[in-house]
Parts: structure tokens; sequence; C-alpha cells
């Protein structure tokens, strides 16, 4: 039998405070928001050919803010709950919960993979964790539900332990390995003290600290506190970082699909001083230009 422990989650007329209700609204709007406002800015700019791998980032960030928004609008709803819809809603909120972190991890990963020259060992590693964390996702799905309590009305969630565990630690495996792969690729492909290198490495390491310890610090407050209006703003605080995260491209104006298919100006400089080497016949000492290393596939 499956090791569980109940988390309620009461009616509304049961519930909350209309100030806490308020709050409440605050933290599960913003998640909304950004993922929605990511949506439209999406749809909206005018679409160009890319190379087809690369059409494949796009594609999964649409996929993590379309079960984002699905997911931000059932936290809403499981506050109206009753006995005929207790379980099999919760059914439909946890596969939107599962699905826009698995997803979440996905993009991540597939961005690690183009970081990396397409090397096949980080594919293979991308893959494997994906598998691990859709395995995962499908087993909570089976072991954890809601439950309806006819004695005061309520409709309580059942979070397996095991489950409840182990998916939040594959969020956090992927998220780290995405942030390894990335401090290798920029120190073999340009210098440390280069510009590039420490935007790239500073921005993947925030991005990659701040999720690691959202997750880390929602394991904690799931496990200790009990007060369901601080676990509810818990959660929808967490949904908001990653979603943040996600859409960092979109939402401060640079366009990924753009960023994924033009090379950076360090490294178009390298292929100029290429160029260059070859119609000269220079030594290639005098032509690369100081700072920065040839481009290449740093994983063999």
């Amino acid at each position: 039998m499956a090791n569980t422990t109940g988390i309620r989650i009461d009616p509304l007329y049961q519930g909350f405070e209309h100030a806490e209700l308020f709050i409440i609204g605050i933290f599960v709007g913003a998640p909304l928001e950004v993922c929605l406002g990511a949506l439209l800015l999406r749809w909206t700019r005018p679409k160009k050919a890319h190379q087809p791998k690369r059409q494949i980032a796009p594609i999964l960030l649409d996929l993590v803010n379309v079960f984002g928004v699905a997911y931000q609008v059932s936290n809403l709803i499981v506050l109206f709950l009753d006995e005929t819809t207790c379980v099999p809603f919760y059914i439909f909120n946890n596969m939107m919960s599962q699905l826009f972190f698995i997803f979440s991890d996905m993009f991540f990963l597939f961005i690690t993979y183009l970081m990396s020259d397409f090397s096949s060992w980080v594919l293979s590693f991308a893959i494997l964790l994906t598998f691990n964390r859709v395995g995962w996702g499908i087993a909570d799905v089976a072991y954890s539900g809601g439950l309806f309590i006819l004695e005061d009305s309520s409709c309580i969630y059942s979070q397996n332990i095991i489950t409840g565990t182990a998916y939040p630690l594959s969020d956090m495996a992927a998220d780290l390995f995405s942030t390894a792969v990335m401090v290798h690729v920029v120190i073999h492909k340009l210098r440390v003290h280069s510009n590039v290198s420490i935007n790239l490495v500073t921005r993947n390491g925030i991005r990659s600290a701040t999720i690691t310890a959202i997750s880390t610090f929602a394991m904690w407050a799931i496990s200790v506190w009990e007060d369901q209006f601080y676990l509810t703003l818990m959660y929808n605080a967490q949904i908001y970082v990653i979603a943040r995260c996600v859409n960092y491209d979109t939402l401060f104006d640079e366009q990924l699909s753009k960023r994924l298919n033009q090379k950076s100006k360090a490294l178009a400089a390298v292929d100029k001083a290429k160029e260059t080497l070859t119609e000269s016949k220079r030594p290639r000492r005098h032509t690369l230009e100081a700072g920065l290393l040839p481009a290449r596939n740093p994983f063999g």
C-alpha cells in the first residue's frame, strides 16, 4: 500500500479569510500573467524559418506556458471542489502540474543540448533525465490524488511521500546537469575572462541556483508547515519563479529563436579570423583575436 500524507485543501466557504483570499489571488495570478504574457508575445511576433532542430525550443516554450496557464487556473478551481468533483479534478490538477514541470525540464535540457553543439553524450543524459522525470510524474498521478471526507465535507489532497520527494529531486538533477554542461561549454569555447563567458555562466548559474533553492525550500515547507495558507503561497511562488526563468528571453524582449540561430559576436569574430587566416596563409597566432580560442565542440 502506498505511504501517503494528507494535505488539507478546504472549500472556500470553510477556509480562508477575505484578506487571505486576496493575497492568494495575487500569488496565483502572478505566474498566470507571466505565462499568458509570454504566449501573447510569442504568438504576435513575426514567424521566421529556422533550422528544424531549433524549432523545438519555441514549441517547448509554448507547451510550458500552456500547461502553466492550465495549472494556475485549476489551482483556483480547487477551492470549490465538492464530493463529485474532488477526485476527478485533482487528477487533472496533478496532471497539469506534472506536465508543467516536465516540459520546463525538457526546455532547459534542450537548450543545454544546443549549447553543447549537439553533443551525443549530452543528448543521452538529457533523454535519461527526461525519462526519469516522466516516470516519477506518472507514478505521482497514479498514487497521489484527491479524497473527499464526508464528516466535514472537505476535499483532501493525499500526496504520496515517495513520489512527492522523487520528482522534485528529478527536477533538481536536470537543472544541475544543465548548469554543469553550460559551464563546461563556455570554459572550452571562450576564455574565462571573456565577457561572453562571464555572462553565460552568471545567467545560467543564477537561474540554476534560484530554481534549486525554491525547490529545496518547497520540499522543506511541505514536511514542516501545516498552515494551508502559507503552503498555497509557497506552491504558487515556486511556479512563478520557474515561469520567469523559462520565459526570461521572451519577457525581456530577447527573441529566443534569434539567439539560438545566430552566433555570438565573439564566435563570429573567431570565424572571421579563420577565414582571414585561410586567405592570407599567415601564421595562426597572428590572425586570431586576443582572448579568443577557436570554436570547437568541447565534447569531441
